[in-house]
C-alpha cells in the first residue's frame, strides 16, 4: 500500500512539472519572409571594392571580370601533310588577337606551303564582340591570296562554344559583283587522359564565287574532315599526327586533272603563346 503511494505521488509531480515549464516556455515568433529581392549591399556595411579597411593605398588596383587586355599567338596547325599520289605540303593556322574577354582583335591565317612558298591562304582581320556566354560575333575584312590574283571580302559572323562543348565557327564572306562565300566549321576534344587528346575537326567551304577564272586556287567548294590526335608535352606545346580526308565539290577546269577527294596523313604541332 505505502509503494502505491509513492507511485501515485511521484507521477503527480512530474505531471505539474511539465505543466509549469510548458506555461514558462516562450511562444516561438515568425518572421515574415521579404518577397521582395535581396539587396546585394546590404550586408557590405557600406564598403566597396575601392573604399573598404583593407585598401592598401598607393597600390594599383586589379581589374576584375574580363576587363584586363592581353595579346595571345595560337598556332591551331603547323603540320606536314602527305599524300600518296602528291608531293608533300605544308599547312598552317593560326590566329593572333588582342583585347578582353568581351571585345578584342583577331588577326586569323590559313594556308598551304608548297615548294618552299605560300600558295594559298586565307587571311582576317576581325574585330569579336561577346554576345552571350562563350559567344562572340565578329566582322572585318577578309583577303584571299592564292595563283596570281587575290581577292577580298566583307567578313560577317559566329564563334562560340556550342552545346555538348562542340568549338563553333561560321562565317559569311561578301565580295564585288555579288560574289559570296561560306565557311563552319566545328571541332571537339576527347579526352584519353589529362595530356593525351583526340580531336575529330569538320570544316566545310562553300562559295559561288571563282568559276571563270583562276584567283585562290583549284578548288572552290570542299568538305574536310580529319582526326589529330595530340599529346600535351606541356600545355602551350602538343605535337600531333592524324588522318584527314577533303571533299571536293567545284573542281575547276585547268591544265592537270585534280581528284575530287583527298585522303592525307599529317603530322605537326599546336602551340600557343
Amino acid at each position: 500500500m505505502k509503494k502505491l503511494l509513492c507511485i501515485l505521488l511521484l507521477s503527480n509531480t512530474a505531471a505539474a512539472q511539465h505543466e509549469h515549464h510548458h506555461q514558462e516556455s516562450p511562444t516561438p515568433q515568425t518572421q515574415e519572409a521579404d518577397d521582395g529581392p535581396r539587396d546585394p549591399h546590404a550586408n557590405s556595411g557600406g564598403y566597396t571594392q575601392h573604399s573598404n579597411p583593407y585598401v592598401v593605398q598607393g597600390m594599383s588596383e586589379h581589374s576584375h571580370g574580363g576587363d584586363d587586355s592581353y595579346l595571345a599567338l595560337l598556332m591551331e596547325r603547323f603540320e606536314i601533310v602527305g599524300t600518296k599520289d602528291e608531293k608533300p605540303l605544308g599547312q598552317f593556322e593560326g590566329e593572333l588577337w588582342y583585347g578582353t574577354s568581351f571585345e578584342k582583335w583577331l588577326l586569323r591565317s590559313e594556308g598551304e606551303v608548297f615548294d618552299h612558298k605560300v600558295s594559298e591562304s586565307e587571311n582576317e582581320l576581325l574585330w569579336a564582340h561577346a554576345i552571350a556566354p562563350y559567344w562572340d560575333t565578329v566582322a572585318g575584312l577578309r583577303y584571299d591570296a592564292g595563283n596570281s590574283v587575290g581577292q577580298g571580302y566583307l567578313a560577317l559572323g559566329v564563334r562560340g562554344l556550342a552545346p555538348y562543348w562542340f568549338e563553333t565557327n561560321a562565317n559569311l564572306y561578301i565580295a564585288d559583283e555579288g560574289r559570296t562565300a561560306f565557311k563552319a566549321e566545328a571541332q571537339y576534344e576527347l579526352l584519353f587522359s589529362q595530356r593525351l587528346i583526340l580531336s575529330p575537326r569538320l570544316e566545310l567551304d562553300l562559295a559561288d564565287l571563282l568559276k571563270t577564272d583562276e584567283r585562290l586556287g583549284r578548288h572552290s567548294e570542299k568538305a574536310t574532315f580529319g582526326l589529330r590526335l595530340r599529346y600535351e608535352i606541356y600545355r602551350r606545346f602538343a605535337p600531333y599526327i592524324g588522318l584527314e580526308t577533303s571533299q571536293y565539290f567545284g573542281v575547276k577546269e585547268t591544265s592537270e586533272p585534280q581528284p575530287a577527294v583527298r585522303n592525307s596523313a599529317v603530322a605537326g604541332v599546336k602551340f600557343w603563346l
